[in-house]
């Protein structure tokens, strides 16, 4: 489930930034890596064994929370990264490319329209 949250997150980031790319709003898309925390401990759906041993394992490889928000807090207020669109960043604000099933016109396009018909009943004014 996390995976297809993911990819529909990279589709919509991408074409909002296609579609915005003449304004001034900033689009981009981080990937903060594994953090420290007790997402796992908490996850729905993951066996209690399947989630101490992932929990586990981002307690001894995973980042400490400051350091996974150290790339979107510097996105959001560095002066260098205000024009910084349309790209994606890993951990430590390192850039990683687009992936390339995100770059899809067809399949950006059919998510953007399918959440404009899902969200249309609470965008309407009146």
């Amino acid at each position: 489930m996390a995976s297809r949250t993911q990819f529909a997150n990279d589709l919509l980031a991408v074409e909002l930034a296609e579609r915005w790319h003449d304004t001034a709003v900033v689009v981009s898309c981080v990937f903060p890596g594994v953090v420290r925390d007790n997402l796992f401990r908490h996850a729905t759906g993951l066996s209690r064994p399947l989630a101490a041993l992932l929990g586990g394992l981002a307690d001894r490889f995973g980042l400490p929370p400051d350091v996974a928000a150290d790339t979107p807090a510097w996105l959001a207020s560095a002066p260098e990264a205000a024009d910084v669109t349309g790209r994606f960043f890993g951990p430590r604000r390192k850039s990683r490319p687009v992936p390339d099933r995100a770059r899809r016109q067809d399949r950006r396009k059919l998510l953007w329209n399918a959440s404009e018909e899902l969200a249309a009943k609470w965008l309407q004014h009146g």
